[in-house]
């Protein structure tokens, strides 16, 4: 089974154990998170769900994301005045890479990042509830359609 395949049913699975049915505008949306790892917006889940089912409305969209978040199914990535994104993929808490130029973002998972941050609550006394490590660049994309600077 694809990865995507394989996350759209664990989070059918988790809107089942909350009491939610699965609709066919849900379902649209639970294939759009769990087959995206663009992090999408509201905005991009909306267009890409309303491809797979016309009657999808943003407030389905608002909704079903927002039970997901509450069920720890999607992570929300907040951008400020640039809008949040969101990840259905890997709905926990992860460094990512974020281009500055198109706003690409990408999963950056490594067991040293992992690391730091147990180094980082050992040497601290803290117990760290959550974290979020970003890196801001250019992705290789963005790279190759701009000149090289001093």
């Amino acid at each position: 089974m694809a990865v995507g395949a394989r996350r759209f049913e664990e989070l059918a699975q988790a809107l089942a154990r909350g009491g939610y049915r699965l609709t066919p505008q849900r379902e649209a949306v639970l294939r759009v998170l769990a087959e995206s790892d663009a992090h999408p917006s509201v905005d991009q889940i909306f267009e890409l769900a309303r491809q797979r089912c016309r009657s999808t409305s943003r407030a389905t969209v608002y909704n079903t994301v927002s039970v997901l978040k509450q069920l720890g199914e999607v992570l929300e990535l907040e951008f400020g005045g640039a809008g949040n994104r969101y990840d259905g993929r890997v709905p926990r808490a992860h460094a990512h890479l974020i281009c500055t130029a198109c706003g690409r973002i990408e999963d950056f998972e490594r067991p040293d990042v992992e690391q730091a941050l147990a180094v980082a609550a050992a040497a601290s006394g803290y117990r760290v509830n959550a974290h979020r490590l970003d890196f801001y660049g250019l992705c290789p994309s963005c790279q190759a359609h701009r000149p090289a600077q001093a």
